[in-house]
């Protein structure tokens, strides 16, 4: 068996961690390692494309890999970004909420039922001064999760919602015929497709398709916050 290297060892414990994610201070004593190295090592390991590693201020070392590993983390960079930026700068919206529902909700009701965020919003213009915010379910996947299956799971789970996305990495793990057929499902069934490199860094953000807007009933609405949402959060919305 081959000795791990030093990025290998590094990921491994990444993952391991609550939220994926650490100081370097904090790595360099778990891996018995001192500070010098262990910066060296999440630089190297930061330059690798191939790796969903990153550092964030403060010298917190970022991995974004494996979906159960770093699903809180993966989720708070993206809801971060989802709040102050891309939701006012690139969506034109106010008023920005964003849930983490991957565990909330109803339980036990079926596959493709809860995506992992769920983000309510106003456009900056509402259509009449009692319009309700703008649902938009979001299916967040990391490389190893991204495929096909993630635009209809998406598609599935947005029903009730007025948007649905996938959020995933710049580099999926599939082959370039199944990519155009992914452009081409989300083009067809109105799910948005946005890809990044590094999931806290807007810069590195892609969209690829815009979602389509759907107009749901009261009762949809209703039946789609039950479903994905617990009764405080929907308490915070608070318009339907």
């Amino acid at each position: 068996m081959a000795r791990r290297t030093d990025v290998q060892m590094m990921v491994d414990e990444l993952a391991g961690l609550e939220g994926s994610q650490a100081t370097v201070r904090k790595l360099a004593g778990l891996l018995s390692w001192d500070l010098e190295k262990t910066r060296r090592v999440a630089e190297r390991a930061n330059s690798d494309p191939a790796l969903p590693v990153s550092i964030a201020k403060g010298s917190v070392v970022k991995y974004r890999g494996r979906e159960l590993g770093s699903s809180v983390g993966i989720y708070a960079d993206v809801s971060k970004v989802l709040i102050n930026r891309f939701g006012p700068e690139k969506m034109g919206y106010r008023d920005i909420a964003v849930f983490d529902t991957s565990r909330s909700g109803k339980r036990g009701s079926g596959v493709w039922t809860h995506p992992d965020l769920v983000m309510a919003a106003n456009p900056r213009r509402r259509s009449s001064a009692t319009e309700r915010r703008r649902l938009h379910a979001i299916e967040v996947e990391t490389e190893d999760g991204f495929d096909l299956r993630s635009v209809y799971q998406a598609h599935a789970q947005g029903r009730g919602a007025n948007y649905s996305w996938v959020f995933g990495s710049k580099q999926p793990g599939v082959s370039k015929s199944d990519w155009d057929r992914v452009l081409w499902a989300a083009k067809d069934l109105g799910v948005g497709l946005v890809t990044f490199e590094k999931p806290h860094l807007m810069s590195t953000w892609t969209v690829h398709c815009e979602p389509e807007f759907t107009e749901t009933t009261a009762d949809e609405r209703k039946a789609f916050l039950t479903q994905t949402m617990n009764a405080v959060d929907i308490e915070t919305i608070g318009d339907w």
